[in-house]
């Protein structure tokens, strides 16, 4: 997706804040990175140039990290998913107690130091 279509889907300058996440439950990240997987093309720099748009355009931006759930992640390793949630959701959700804790604080370091 352009950046700007995304910026003039979700009602550009008609409101206040625009909202994109920045790492999903898929396992990519739409800004670019070496922890893990980016959209191909464009897409790893959907996140950085909406933020542009936003602040160009006045408004406040809100981007959020998926911290339960990264199906890559989740599928390379099972040891790191918590014991009995793939009963409510077939992936499972990774444990806080795991090295996933690392690499989830690394990809929000990186994020916050790309902004």
């Amino acid at each position: 997706m352009e950046p700007q279509a995304y910026f003039d889907w979700h009602g550009g300058d008609r409101h206040t804040t625009i909202i994109l996440q920045a790492y999903t439950y898929g396992g990519y990240a739409f800004y670019p990175t070496r922890l893990g997987p980016v959209p191909p093309g464009p897409g790893q720099q959907l996140l950085p140039k909406v933020f542009e748009l936003s602040r160009k355009a006045g408004l406040h931006f809100c981007s959020y990290v998926c911290v339960g759930a990264d199906v890559t992640t989740n599928g390379y390793y099972g040891e790191w998913v918590i014991p009995g949630s793939r009963r409510t959701w077939s992936r499972g959700f990774l444990g806080p107690k795991s090295p996933w804790t690392e690499l989830l604080c690394a990809r929000v370091r990186q994020f916050l130091q790309s902004t």
